[in-house]
């Protein structure tokens, strides 16, 4: 899943597409500031690590959400993780799978990130990291409020090794300032 929204545009500089996180070699791994692969490595749930990172409680604010139709029915979800002053820290756009098998209450998720939805439903799910990248966006530095390059990934999330959800994050590149 690309990023949908027009106005949202990124423009990618660097791309490493993973097939699997084991495979990543040193190589591309020089390319990454070290700062910044704990954050885009990571498989564990974004919205607790960042959490813990900040010392505060980030809060979901949904700018988007609608029915997305191509062939099958897919829901997309737009949000800003933001912290108590709503300075946004990273910028998430989730596509649910119609056909996924469980995520009722993930399709449903209205004040909780999916992956901390799945966490407390005790869900035993899978995040595979299919994409990392930086670049630059008018529309992410004006809201960021920085001009410095931005690091993003592209995860793919599965519950009982069925596909449910394909996410993208970008990041605020004032999280290494925490």
């Amino acid at each position: 899943m690309e990023l949908i929204i027009k106005q949202k545009l990124f423009c990618k500089i660097s791309t490493i597409k993973i097939d699997k996180i084991h495979y990543l070699t040193r190589r591309k791994m020089f390319y990454i500031p070290n700062q910044w692969k704990l954050i885009l490595i990571n498989d564990g749930s974004f919205t607790q690590n960042l959490n813990s990172l900040i010392g505060q409680n980030v809060s979901l604010n949904i700018i988007n959400e609608y029915d997305f139709t191509l062939i099958n029915q897919e829901k997309v979800r737009c949000v800003w993780l933001e912290d108590t002053i709503n300075n946004k820290l990273t910028f998430a756009q989730s596509l649910l799978s119609s056909e996924n098998r469980y995520p009722n209450k993930a399709r449903q998720a209205k004040k909780n990130s999916i992956g901390k939805l799945l966490i407390e439903e005790k869900k035993d799910i899978h995040k595979e990291l299919e994409e990392i990248y930086c670049g630059y966006s008018s529309y992410f530095n004006n809201h960021f409020k920085t001009q410095e390059l931005i690091w993003a990934r592209k995860c793919a999330i599965y519950y009982k090794e069925c596909y449910v959800a394909s996410i993208n994050e970008i990041f605020s590149p004032k999280l290494m300032l925490f």
